[in-house]
């Protein structure tokens, strides 16, 4: 009797000994995990001592700070068996959603999306089941990622804006951090490199706020990817550093590989290239190539070098860099689009440079119709109107909070609840009103401007506006000056559309510019852009099409509007004149040169009666 009674001492002893390494360990987390993990592996030997709840609760510590580390396979360990032991528990815990996510993101970052996929789906299933909404918040967070790195992007803004809705009701905001960083990269894959730096930045501060340094410094290295893929290579420079200064405590191959890198290729495109600078950046970014059980890890590095070694002339490495990365692709079973489409543009910009110009033709052709198929399945359009309808939600969902807050003053929560739900109609009501009366004031005294700035669109048209077509426009000029690549500006105008406004009228005037913008996206690929210029004159850039394919576009612009059945009061028909300029390194030394000289030919042919070509 008295031996039984000393052995649940001493494991009621442990048990409250284990606690209290949880608790440092979570505290030593924030900061530092790999001291949280030498303080935890520290009582590992000591597992069978404790009760079932606990080993639990340490595989789930366990996995969630090997990932932080990025050893993910011994993430997924530790996630497997904790998994295994929940099995023997007698009610659902959250311990298992825990578990669940780390497997899931060990397994993502391991390279299977689908089976990480399934991971984070029997989490929030968990999770639903005993209607935690932290965690349901957090599955939902992990889906969206998944969505967008599978580039189902509708699906992304669903939950990922779902979960954002629930982490605020909650407020807390290590959450709030996590997923406005999922938004800022989903944003940031779609090319909304604006939106992106706002998630990024707002989670950057969440994180700050929560004391969670070392997710913080993360994010900040993704704001610094982020200028360097807005083109801002000094504010990437600028914020790479102070990531450096930031991350004393951070043991964390990839996290630093990544930086590194980024500093390399932002001296490389940046206005006054440095390459050699460049180079010992990235020859720091090759002590931290740690392949870890991630196909795409040697993948990455080897294009990575070619970039670098391609901006320093030597292009015999290059090559060999990069076919040494597509024989690893041809052994995996679902390589990264993203890792294909460089690899296939980077051997199409070095034969070009050598002089190979029918492999350089060749490559090229199958990066642009590799990337055409790709953005086909990306419906932007539909993620923008997702994304307003959210962002509508959010409004809503935020209103509701001060109108609660303001209404509840110091009575118990109990009665604000009772009160809540008396007023719920109420409140639904006035909320939408509220709502809509917003956005139209907004419209009103604003004059549209920061709906416009968030849609980049000409009202009328549908095409982008001169604004978003300008940046764009400077966007792909860069690029094509950097790499040596093909630019074609086409610069329309209506022939005598000033007559016909004043024949017909300013309401036909204006379905004759939406049918042109119709019926000149309906040629276009996904990668050009067309926009609106002024009252009656459009521009196309098409980036990566030779003066044939852009001449065969024009044409058949040209034919196609001459061919439409307009249906106007008048027995004239509608033409467009269109002049036609292809960048040349020597002549045209910014983007404003290129769109005077189709301009200018754009004069040519209206002075020889319009509906018609000049280049």
């Amino acid at each position: 009797m008295l031996i039984s009674c000393d052995v649940r001492a001493f494991q009621s002893a442990l048990s409250l000994n284990f606690s209290l390494i949880v608790e440092q360990v979570e505290i030593l987390e924030k900061d530092t995990p790999v001291q949280a993990l030498e303080k935890l592996n520290s009582i590992e030997d000591q597992l069978s001592k404790l009760t079932l709840n606990e080993r639990v609760k340490f595989y789930t510590l366990q996995s969630s700070l090997y990932a932080n580390l990025a050893r993910f396979q011994l993430s997924l360990n530790a996630a497997t068996q904790g998994l295994k032991l929940s099995s023997e528990l007698s009610s659902p815990s959250i311990h298992i959603a825990e578990l669940s996510y780390s497997k899931g993101f060990a397994t993502e970052s391991l390279g299977n999306l689908e089976l990480a996929l399934q991971d984070y789906k029997n989490g929030l299933e968990v999770a639903r089941s005993l209607d935690d909404k932290k965690m349901i918040a957090e599955g939902l967070s992990n889906l969206g990622a998944i969505y967008y790195l599978t580039e189902r992007y509708d699906l992304s803004i669903v939950v990922l804006n779902d979960a954002l809705m629930i982490a605020n009701q909650v407020g807390d905001e290590e959450l709030q951090g996590s997923i406005n960083s999922e938004l800022g990269n989903l944003y940031s894959n779609i090319g909304q490199d604006d939106k992106s730096m706002q998630f990024l930045q707002r989670s950057y501060q969440h994180y700050k706020n929560s004391s969670r340094t070392f997710s913080a410094v993360w994010v900040l290295s993704n704001i610094a990817t982020a200028h360097y893929n807005n083109e801002e290579y000094d504010s990437a420079i600028r914020i790479y550093n102070k990531v450096i200064a930031e991350a004393d405590d951070v043991v964390n191959n990839p996290f630093f590989y990544g930086v590194y890198t980024g500093l390399a290729l932002s001296y490389i495109y940046k206005e006054e290239k440095e390459p050699e600078v460049a180079y010992r950046y990235f020859k720091m970014a090759e002590q931290y190539v740690d392949y870890n059980g991630n196909k795409d890890m040697p993948v990455t590095y080897l294009l990575d070098k070619a970039i670098i070694l391609k901006n320093l002339q030597r292009y015999d490495e290059a090559l060999e860099s990069i076919f040494e990365a597509g024989r690893l692709m041809s052994e995996q079973a679902q390589p990264k689009d993203s890792n294909y489409y460089l690899m296939v543009r980077l051997k199409a910009d070095i034969y070009y440079v050598l002089g190979q110009y029918e492999k350089a033709y060749r490559f090229k052709s199958e990066s642009v119709d590799h990337r055409v198929e790709k953005l086909k399945a990306a419906d932007i359009e539909a993620v923008e109107e997702l994304r307003l309808r959210y962002e509508s939600k959010q409004a809503d969902l935020h209103k509701k909070i001060l109108e609660q807050k303001r209404s509840l003053n110091n009575a118990e929560l109990a009665e604000a609840n009772k009160q809540a739900k008396a007023q719920q109609f109420y409140l639904m009501m006035s909320g939408v009103v509220a709502l809509i009366f917003v956005w139209l004031l907004s419209t009103l005294v604003r004059g549209q401007k920061k709906l416009r700035r968030v849609t980049h669109l000409d009202d009328l048209t549908g095409l982008v506006n001169r604004h978003r077509l300008l940046k764009q426009g400077q966007r792909y000029f860069s690029r094509a000056k950097q790499q040596h690549s093909s630019l074609v500006a086409l610069m329309i105008d209506i022939d005598n559309f000033k007559e016909i406004n004043d024949q017909l009228g300013h309401q036909i005037g204006d379905e004759i510019l939406k049918k042109i913008a119709m019926l000149g996206k309906r040629l276009l690929k996904r990668i050009d852009i067309f926009g609106r210029f002024s009252a009656e004159e459009f521009i196309i850039f098409l980036p990566e099409s030779d003066t044939k394919q852009a001449m065969d576009i024009a044409v058949q612009l040209k034919e196609k509007i001459e061919r439409y059945q307009w249906q106007l009061s008048s027995e004239d028909n509608v033409s467009i004149s269109i002049g036609f300029a292809s960048f040349d390194e020597k002549q045209h030394l910014d983007l404003e040169a290129l769109i005077k000289n189709a301009e200018k030919m754009l004069y040519r042919a209206k002075n020889q009666g319009g509906n018609c070509i000049c280049g």
